[in-house]
């Protein structure tokens, strides 16, 4: 939510004020809200996050994914929350080129 030269005087102030509202009742990690923006579908491409955020969470997501699958399940009657989210997870759609640069990064771990 920075503000842009095409925005108003008072839409950029605006744009301010809120940051630095927000950011004194929201401190620490924005991970979780990231994640679970990006798994929500109306939200899901982060239109308001720069590349490089975009690029991170989707990269944890892929991360998240990858060390879950493949995971022991659990014992009939028991229950795993961590494999529930798993299997019903949904990632959004990444161009090729996305996927090849988070395979790329992902090696280079």
């Amino acid at each position: 939510m920075a503000p842009s030269d095409q925005d108003s005087t008072l839409v950029k102030y605006m744009k301010v004020t809120i940051v630095n509202d927000l950011s004194t009742r929201y401190k620490g990690n924005n991970d979780f809200l990231n994640i679970t923006t990006a798994l929500d579908p109306r939200f899901k491409s982060l239109p308001f996050r720069t590349n490089n955020c975009r690029f991170e969470v989707f990269n944890r997501l892929v991360m998240a994914a990858s060390t879950s699958y493949g995971r022991k399940q659990p014992k009939k009657g028991q229950h795993d929350s961590a494999t529930d989210v798993s299997n019903h997870l949904v990632l959004p759609a990444l161009s090729a080129e996305d996927i090849s640069t988070i395979s790329h990064q992902m090696k280079r771990r």
